[in-house]
C-alpha cells in the first residue's frame, strides 16, 4: 500500500509541476509513477495467488515453496515490463 501511496505523490508531484511551475510535462515523474504503481500492483498480485494456494495454511508443510517465489518475481517483472513497454508505445 505504501509503494501504491508513493506512486499516487509521484503523479500529484508531476501535476504540480505541470501547473505551477513550467507548463510542460515531467517525464521524471510519470516515469516513476508507472513504475511504482506497476510494483505496487505486482505486489497484491503475487499476495493474492499465494493466498489462493494457501500458503498461509500450509505454509510450513509446503514442500515446493521454492517454486513458487521465482514465478511470482517472473509475473511481477512481467507485469513491471509491460506497463513501460505500454508508456514507449503511448501517442
Amino acid at each position: 500500500m505504501s509503494i501504491g501511496l508513493v506512486s499516487l505523490v509521484m503523479k500529484f508531484i508531476g501535476y504540480a509541476i505541470y501547473a505551477w511551475i513550467s507548463g510542460s510535462d515531467s517525464q521524471f515523474f510519470d516515469f516513476m509513477y508507472l513504475f511504482l504503481h506497476s510494483t505496487s500492483d505486482s505486489i497484491v498480485i503475487v499476495l493474492l495467488i499465494l493466498l489462493s494456494y494457501g500458503w498461509i495454511i500450509t505454509f510450513n508443510s509446503l514442500s515446493d515453496f521454492d517454486m513458487y517465489i521465482p514465478l511470482a518475481c517472473m509475473l511481477g517483472l512481467i507485469n513491471v515490463i509491460m506497463t513501460l513497454l505500454n508508456k514507449v508505445s503511448d501517442g
